[in-house]
């Protein structure tokens, strides 16, 4: 059983993520955004894959307005997290799918999120927000710790209390990587991305 489950970590991490080296200059345009309903677009980041768009990540600002029972001292913790964070938006073209590209945007955005000192919680929290099978698997990979991501698990409760969101909760109980905060202490992705990425 050991030995597939190293197998199986190999393979996420040889094959799961598409290799920046493999892309050619400027492949990954970053450049800032603008602000949207109760979240503010801090980066939109571009694929470009043989002069097509292939892919787009969002990464927002994430804002809660905090119900009037969010005092709750036993949630007190989960509360000051909750003012400091990042969430993603990840959108694939059919002809990029399977290819490991998404993983990558997801690690450019928390290379992003280590930037500027925040942590990422799932769309699926957020105000409009939703995540797809899809979507959680790279949730599902950081919260397995496969990878060097730091997962903060929170109580749904706690979070229904502090944000009044309680159809979430609901819809998503389920689905333990959901119910997390993520952070990394160093960037991955970008340090090493050189021409790859353009700035805007």
């Amino acid at each position: 059983m050991k030995l597939i489950m190293e197998n199986w970590k190999k393979f996420l991490l040889d094959e799961g993520i598409a290799n920046i080296d493999d892309l050619p200059d400027g492949a990954i345009y970053i450049e800032g955004g603008k602000s949207h309903h109760r979240s503010q677009r801090i980066y939109t980041c571009y694929l470009i894959i043989d002069g097509r768009k292939a892919g787009s990540l969002g990464v927002d600002n994430v804002e809660y307005s905090f119900s009037d029972h969010s005092d709750e001292a036993e949630c007190e913790d989960l509360k000051k997290e909750l003012k400091n964070l990042y969430t993603i938006h990840r959108d694939l073209e059919p002809f990029a799918i399977g290819k490991g590209y998404g993983a990558l945007l997801t690690e450019i955005a928390m290379d992003l999120a280590v930037k500027d000192g925040k942590k990422i919680i799932p769309a699926a929290l957020t105000s409009n927000g939703y995540l797809s099978e899809d979507g959680k698997k790279m949730f599902d990979y950081w919260f397995n710790r496969y990878t060097d991501v730091s997962v903060e698990e929170f109580d749904p409760g706690c979070w229904e209390i502090i944000t009044g969101m309680p159809n979430k909760v609901d819809e998503y109980w389920r689905w333990e990587s959901v119910w997390a905060l993520y952070s990394r202490k160093g960037q991955k992705i970008l340090p090493k991305a050189g021409n790859k990425i353009r700035w805007g």
